[in-house]
């Protein structure tokens, strides 16, 4: 049985690695076509391969397992391993979501 937890802070998270996609390409070409989104589409399979790897875990010791003991480090981890070989890994934890307001 999934909590309310186990699907909105990793949906979250995983929203927020499209977020970044999307800035990163703002950032890059200035237009809204074509938008390729590497960290979206890793983090959604890390939370998949955490959903999944849950129920593998509970239905083989037929007792219930903390599914984000599964989906943090699928998504986090995933994460990580694409900025790390992508080299963006300052970029990544550096990067706020509320752009910068010009200063008068």
């Amino acid at each position: 049985m999934l909590g309310l937890g186990d699907i909105v802070i990793p949906g979250i998270f995983v929203a927020l690695c499209l977020k970044y996609d999307l800035d990163r390409h703002l950032a890059s070409k200035g237009t809204i076509t074509n938008i390729s989104t590497p960290y979206f589409n890793t983090c959604f399979f890390g939370y998949v391969l955490g959903i999944v790897t849950t129920f593998t875990a509970m239905i083989v010791f037929n007792h219930a397992q903390p599914a984000l003991l599964f989906l943090v480090p699928g998504c986090c981890g995933s994460i990580l391993i694409l900025s790390l070989i992508n080299k963006e890994v300052t970029n990544l934890f550096n990067y706020e979501e509320s752009p910068e307001e010009a200063k008068a």
